[in-house]
């Protein structure tokens, strides 16, 4: 599987689990993806590798806590509305133009953030669209 297949597997593996959660479209979950890209300032593949190995599956590395909590947060809250983290939580982000190349490093976790386990969390992207969705 060449690099541009894995990308388009898992932008469609996250669009799936935002579809489950939200009960949206196809195309109204990838303009939440690209819209949630663009607010972290990820490329769409690897905010979709956030999604279904950190959110999903509960593989969380250093470089990807952050994202992976905004992400939880994001799930949590209506599809059009911004997450609600706690004021602990809460990083600045700075003004994302329109045009702009992804950056290398996803944005970093707050300085107080614990460190965790790698454990799984959820046996699937429809478990964590349906857990996420129940609270």
């Amino acid at each position: 599987m060449t690099d541009r297949e894995a990308d388009l597997a898992v932008v469609e593996q996250a669009k799936g689990a935002i579809m489950l959660r939200y009960g949206v479209s196809s195309c109204e979950s990838l303009a939440a993806m690209a819209r949630w890209a663009r607010e972290t300032q990820l490329s769409l593949p690897d905010l979709a590798r956030a999604l279904v190995k950190g959110v999903c599956q509960g593989r969380v590395t250093p470089e990807t806590r952050g994202v992976v909590r905004w992400l939880e947060h994001r799930l949590r809250a209506d599809i059009g509305e911004p997450p609600h983290l706690p004021a602990s939580e809460q990083v600045a982000r700075p003004h994302v133009p329109v045009v702009r190349q992804a950056p290398t490093q996803p944005p970093q976790p707050p300085a107080s953030a614990p460190a965790t386990r790698h454990q799984w969390r959820y046996a699937s992207a429809v478990h964590a669209a349906r857990a996420l969705g129940s609270s």
